[in-house]
């Protein structure tokens, strides 16, 4: 599962959308450093790059700053003001809108009402205009630190995770106890794949203030995702934000997580409960609740929470696939099969939907469709792996760059071979027409990810299966070499793969596969696996 993080972010203070902002205005102060993040996205983030962001804002400090109007002599503005910030505490945003309107137009240069501004915009989503307040505030009092941890959060929501690590760590400059910062700085650090340094953020954090409840939890998170060499560090992390505030949910919804993934799936229902009490509307917690649950095989209950889930995240993907996982065991093919066209419908890029529709289409006997979606699965799994692939030749690092090259280099003999593996899969029925039956001259584990191989072998094996149970030996026989391929130590593969070619009459390469599959005391079977990610 993937780390579940709930980070502060958000704004400090602020307002609402006032008027729209050319979009050249954003980015008008800095100069310096967008050229400067500009290079950044070619070659990668780095030391010097950052040096070089900061050299932008160091030129925007310089900026003169606008003489403040006192709002003692606007006693009307300054209770527009005072409402305006009333209500943007209270959540009403909209109102806290039309409240700061005319403040601002009285006040255009007054740096807390462009920050109460920018910060009304985030929580409106409107983050170009939430740029632009800040910038402008940034212009005014170059020293806000608010201001820049605001814009760097907009940054972060757009995708621009190095322009805003740059910001952050301007804020923490300008105050360096700023824990806002680094909590958020942490979360666009892990989405830059840096988990040591957001480690180190979150523990920056806390020894400025140890009773953060969100950082602790945070913390933990990311120790959860170490395996079980962080399993110790993310419990004590969940067990001290209990300690400090045990109505805080997240932190009983990360120690469900941490028990399960230990098999403790007694122990983590109950803390999933305790959640779901204290955040009804929690669908990590939901999610985790219906994992353990089928785990339980109390299927017709985790069918509730995985449908809890699907209204809490109606536009979720995933929440869609794992309700229809859950149906299939329970047999509710028609039902499973409508609720993977719903997640299809919602990521048409999403493989494993593919590969358990196909299973359930298997099922239901409609072969073809099911063939059709083995093979989109297996086609996605490979079009994500290379594009990886592409963004690892960007990165400055030279081994990696290098590493990168010839993993692509082998990608691209795999591609080149498909036509012959083609052929060969025509022959046996023609019903993989538009299939890549990836090949390669050297071991593919070398060449994929080692759970990009083991998901697509997966496919493999449920194409290779409906292929044999229809006829289509030749077939069926191309894809099981895949899977040895793939994962050469698999003695499931070797025996699927021998019992394909014993209906092929080739006995002697079926003694052969027999024997590593029963060295491994495995048998032919089929591979249904469940969906159940996040």
């Amino acid at each position: 599962m993937a780390v579940l993080l709930n980070p502060q972010m958000g704004p400090i203070s602020g307002l609402a959308f006032f008027k729209q902002e050319p979009a050249s205005a954003v980015w008008s102060s800095y100069p310096a450093a967008n050229s400067a993040v500009a290079a950044s996205n070619r070659v990668g983030f780095g030391q010097d790059v950052a040096a070089q962001l900061y050299a932008g804002l160091q030129a925007a400090s310089l900026a003169p700053a606008t003489q403040a109007v006192d709002l003692s002599s606007a006693p009307n503005l300054e209770l527009l003001l005072k409402e305006a910030t009333d209500a943007y505490k209270a959540g009403d945003y909209s109102r806290a809108l039309q409240l700061c309107q005319p403040v601002s137009t009285a006040l255009p240069h007054r740096a807390d009402v462009l920050l109460l501004m920018g910060a009304i915009c985030y929580q409106l989503r409107d983050y170009q205009q939430c740029i632009a307040y800040n910038d402008r505030c940034i212009l005014i009092d170059p020293n806000l630190a608010e201001a820049h941890a605001n814009l760097a959060n907009a940054l972060q929501q757009l995708g621009n995770v190095d322009m805003a690590i740059v910001y952050y760590q301007s804020a923490l400059r300008l105050k360096p106890y700023f824990t806002d910062a680094y909590n958020n700085m942490a979360s666009a650090l892990v989405q830059k794949g840096l988990i040591p340094e957001a480690m180190d953020c979150y523990m920056q954090a806390l020894r400025v203030n140890p009773q953060l409840v969100d950082v602790h939890n945070n913390l933990g998170d990311l120790w959860r995702a170490q395996g079980v060499l962080g399993r110790a560090a993310a419990q004590q992390c969940y067990l001290e934000a209990l300690r400090l505030d045990v109505a805080y949910a997240p932190a009983w919804r990360g120690l469900g997580d941490l028990l399960r993934e230990g098999g403790e799936l007694v122990q983590a229902l109950s803390c999933y409960q305790e959640a779901v009490r204290l955040r009804p509307c929690y669908a990590d917690a939901f999610t985790g609740m219906g994992v353990v649950l089928k785990e339980l095989k109390r299927l017709p209950e985790a069918e509730a929470c995985f449908e809890a889930v699907v209204r809490l995240r109606s536009s979720c993907a995933l929440a869609h696939g794992n309700l229809a996982g859950v149906m299939y065991e329970q047999g509710k093919l028609d039902a499973a099969i409508a609720m993977y066209h719903k997640a299809l419908t919602i990521e048409p890029s999403f493989p494993e939907a593919y590969n358990n529709l196909g299973n359930a289409l298997r099922e239901a006997g409609r072969y073809d469709e099911a063939i059709a979606c083995y093979s989109a699965c297996i086609q996605l799994q490979y079009s994500k792996a290379i594009q990886q692939l592409q963004m690892q030749q960007l990165q400055p690092d030279a081994s990696a760059a290098a590493a990168a090259a010839g993993l692509s280099g082998g990608m691209a003999g795999i591609v080149g071979t498909a036509a012959a593996n083609n052929a060969a899969i025509a022959a046996g029925g023609g019903l993989m027409g538009g299939l890549a039956a990836m090949a390669a001259s050297r071991p593919p584990q070398q060449l994929l990810p080692v759970g990009v191989a083991q998901r697509v072998s997966v496919a493999y094996n449920n194409l290779g299966g409906i292929l044999k149970m229809t006829g289509q030996t030749l077939a069926a026989i191309a894809c099981y070499e895949q899977v040895v391929l793939l994962q050469p130590d698999s003695p499931e593969g070797h025996a699927n793969l021998a019992s394909a070619y014993k209906d092929a009459a080739r006995h002697d390469v079926a003694i052969q596969s027999y024997r590593y599959g029963t060295a491994g005391n495995c048998y032919p079977s089929q591979v249904s696996p469940g969906l159940l990610h996040r």
